[in-house]
């Protein structure tokens, strides 16, 4: 019986892995979410792409879509520090740059943010808009 739900996970360190700030050799999260989509072989199981882990990572948007480009089918977005998820402009992150490899890879799914730290909970909202402007602006940009 098929009920049309679509499965989006997002994959995380890979069991055999750790951070890349560490000497240890890890199995970057593209190739492990790759290996399980394909193995379970579900057609209504996709991926979301992490942006924050994704550069945790050392990735590239391309690391992702290259394997997995018909199965993304949600990307996550938020500017980042070390253990910290901010609005756009407020973190360490190229997402400007992220933004342009998601529009050349022609992604057109949805986006996810995630503002949730502690200096936002008082306005929420004008974290939210901060957001919306530099999107905004990158469309404007867009060649």
């Amino acid at each position: 019986r098929k009920s049309g739900l679509k499965i989006v996970m997002q994959p995380s360190f890979a069991k055999n892995s750790v951070s890349s700030r560490t000497n240890l050799i890890c199995v970057p999260a593209s190739r492990a979410a790759s290996r399980m989509v394909r193995s379970i072989g579900r057609k209504n199981l996709g991926v979301a792409l992490d942006l924050g882990q994704m550069s945790v990572f050392g990735e590239s948007v391309s690391d992702y879509f290259g394997p997995l480009g018909d199965k993304i089918w949600m990307v996550h977005i938020m500017d980042g520090a070390p253990g910290r998820h901010l609005a756009f402009g407020d973190g360490i992150l190229p997402l400007q740059a992220y933004c342009r490899q998601l529009r050349r890879a022609g992604y057109q799914g949805p986006i996810t943010l995630e503002i949730n730290d502690a200096q936002y909970a008082k306005a929420p909202e004008a974290a939210l808009q901060q957001c919306l402007r530099a999107m905004a602006q990158w469309e404007e940009e867009a060649p």
